[in-house]
């Protein structure tokens, strides 16, 4: 049988302690477009038992212990009625069920009641006959076509009154009122007022910016940060040539090349570079191009 799996853990029958995974007939007219939009998963399987329809969609907790074959099929999974059919174990028979149709009993035709003769009428029957349909003709001229008597008497004795009908009196058409048209007298536009006077005003011409502060001179060479770098640089270096006075000429000149980057300044303290540039005579000069 191929089932759809629906698992909607939100729900009102989840939320309420039921199972969270609905198994429906494939085809189901329940299946909705609405139940599909609100599922969290869904999907059509081919299964032949209710227990192999479970363990498919429960496979990844059963694996872990988490949940039991039993519990999936029993507490976490319902199967609807339109599953009706489906062994519960693999092996069991499938019985599905098939819609039965109530059949509409045979059409029975009415028999047509036989013509019954009429019986054979006599001459002397046939004369009596006609003699009744001559008096009933003569009978209905007389009723239908009395003639008044001309004295306006009726046979019974009573007097008969005809009430003339009154004539109806024409009706006179009375000529339609030319329709007048009255126009509206033209509403008078007030007069506009006068625009107020402008009278014109110069702006006061804006003041004059002050002159600008007139920068400091620069200071002297001693005094400045520069040179408190310099000195700085010269401590860094003179330690480092005490500290390594004694190591090969390899490490020396490997020192020489990290600190070539200092601001050592002047031999004689002045801010010159190149070749004067400070250097302690224990470690190698360096060689790079500022230094030259």
């Amino acid at each position: 049988m191929i089932v759809h799996l629906i698992y909607d853990p939100n729900s009102p029958t989840a939320k309420a302690g039921g199972a969270e995974v609905r198994v429906h007939k494939a085809g189901c007219r329940d299946i909705t477009v609405n139940v599909l939009k609100a599922a969290t998963s869904h999907y059509k399987l081919h299964v032949g038992s209710q227990r192999q329809a479970s363990d498919h969609f429960w496979s990844d907790f059963i694996a872990e212990e988490s949940v039991s074959s039993d519990d999936a099929l029993e507490s976490y999974t319902e199967f609807l009625p339109c599953t009706e059919g489906l062994p519960r174990e693999e092996g069991e028979t499938m019985t599905e069920t098939t819609p039965t149709t109530k059949a509409k009993a045979p059409r029975t035709r009415r028999t047509a009641k036989p013509a019954t003769a009429k019986p054979e009428t006599t001459p002397a029957e046939a004369g009596r006959e006609h003699e009744r349909e001559e008096a009933a003709k003569l009978l209905a001229g007389v009723t239908r076509n009395p003639e008044p008597p001309a004295n306006g008497r009726t046979r019974n004795g009573t007097v008969k009154t005809t009430v003339k009908p009154v004539p109806a009196k024409p009706a006179t058409e009375t000529a339609p009122k030319p329709a007048t048209r009255t126009r509206k007298p033209k509403a008078t536009a007030p007069a506009p007022e006068p625009a107020p006077a402008t009278t014109r005003t110069r702006k006061p011409a804006p003041a004059p910016k002050p002159a600008p502060a007139p920068k400091p001179a620069p200071a002297a060479a001693n005094g400045t940060k520069t040179y408190g770098k310099q000195v700085l640089a010269r401590k860094i270096v003179d330690l480092l040539a005490t500290s390594f006075k004694d190591a090969s000429p390899e490490d020396k000149a490997r020192i020489s090349y990290w600190l070539h980057g200092l601001p050592t300044g002047g031999s004689d303290g002045s801010p010159a570079g190149g070749g004067n540039r400070y250097w302690p005579a224990s470690l190698p000069r360096p060689t790079t191009a500022d230094w030259r």
